[in-house]
């Protein structure tokens, strides 16, 4: 059960053809910038109103990065141990930067659970290299989701209250939050 991770090997194969442009960039830049795509997308949630239509756009752009970063890597011989725990931090803080964009439209316990839910999440994933099982994508909020669901959420926000939408997006990723965790750190523990 890998949710819209089970797209990645597909995706990549599409964002292939842009590595002979990106060939001299090293993969940290996209690391970076996906970070930078992160804020702006948070802001746009944030600022709400007509920036809720650039939101699926940024959301989309920060996934192709994500992809590209680390094929990048890998084909251009510049992977590295670094390297990948820049990916996973960046990833941590990308996924603060878009929440911060949902905090003025919900309750800040709310927002507070679904963070620290998403943080978990990522964590009990990471889990999984240190019993040498490889890092743990399984379940069905994983990145990818939770960026597909803020999108639907920003548009929907378009035709229905931000508070309204954006309260029951937020509540309905601590059930998937969990049954994500527990599925995971099973995974894990095997």
């Amino acid at each position: 059960m890998n949710g819209i991770y089970a797209l990645k090997p597909a995706f990549r194969n599409a964002l292939r053809p842009l590595l002979k442009l990106l060939w001299p960039v090293h993969p940290d830049v996209l690391t970076w910038s996906a970070i930078g795509l992160s804020g702006l997308l948070g802001l746009a949630l944030h600022w709400g109103q007509s920036w809720l239509l650039a939101v699926p756009l940024l959301a989309l752009l920060r996934t192709v990065l994500n992809a590209l970063d680390g094929l990048l890597a890998v084909e251009t011989g510049k992977a590295r141990p670094a390297g990948e725990v820049i990916n996973e931090l960046g990833d941590r803080v990308s996924d603060l930067l878009v929440l911060s964009g949902l905090w003025r439209w919900v309750d800040p316990w709310l927002w507070a659970s679904v963070t620290v839910t998403v943080l978990l999440v990522s964590y009990i994933g990471i889990l999984g290299k240190a019993l040498g099982k490889g890092r743990q994508y399984s379940g069905p909020l994983g990145k990818a989701d939770r960026l597909l669901l803020i999108s639907i959420g920003a548009l929907l926000s378009l035709y229905w209250p931000q508070t309204v939408v954006f309260h029951w997006l937020l509540l309905s990723f601590l059930p998937l939050g969990v049954f994500t965790g527990a599925f995971r750190l099973w995974s894990v523990l095997r």
